[in-house]
């Protein structure tokens, strides 16, 4: 599994946050499969940072800010947020700084949402955990292949 590679810097990561390292290897799962080199470009979230942020800074910073970097898939907005000031290629997408912010998030979710797993794990993916009338996450899938992960981790 290509997490395996990983799992010693996942579980000093976890620590750091007091987060079940199964969690996190689950996020990591889903998020980029362990490819540590992993970039995906926001195109919805591009559109209201470039609003934002037009003037303040150049084009590459506002679409790094829009792309979401590393094994944990972590937005260049929301590192920046958490205080990152470096490269985001470079920085975010070495494992053990890519993971000190994924974890750093993930644990912000978790406070937020006072512990409740499901809840932080939807948060994590969007932003936010928001429920639909019919008590499922508006990104359920994403909710549910964090499970199907985790079973599959610790099994």
């Amino acid at each position: 599994m290509a997490l395996d590679q990983h799992n010693a810097l996942i579980l000093n990561a976890a620590s750091l946050y007091s987060l079940d390292p199964n969690w996190v290897k689950s996020i990591v799962q889903i998020e980029s499969s362990g490819n540590t080199w992993s970039m995906r470009f926001e195109p919805l979230f591009y559109d209201s940072i470039k609003i934002r942020y037009r003037g303040k800074f150049s084009d590459t910073e506002i679409v790094s800010r829009a792309t979401s970097w590393g094994l944990m898939q972590v937005l260049g907005e929301v590192a920046r947020e958490l205080g990152y000031g470096g490269r985001f290629l470079t920085g975010l997408c070495e494992p053990m700084i890519g993971l000190r912010y994924g974890c750093m998030k993930f644990k912000q979710q978790l406070d937020r949402y006072n512990a409740d797993l499901l809840k932080a794990v939807s948060a994590y993916n969007a932003g936010t955990a928001i429920i639909n009338p019919d008590g499922k996450f508006k990104n359920q899938t994403y909710v549910d292949k964090f499970g199907k992960a985790l079973k599959e981790i610790i099994v």
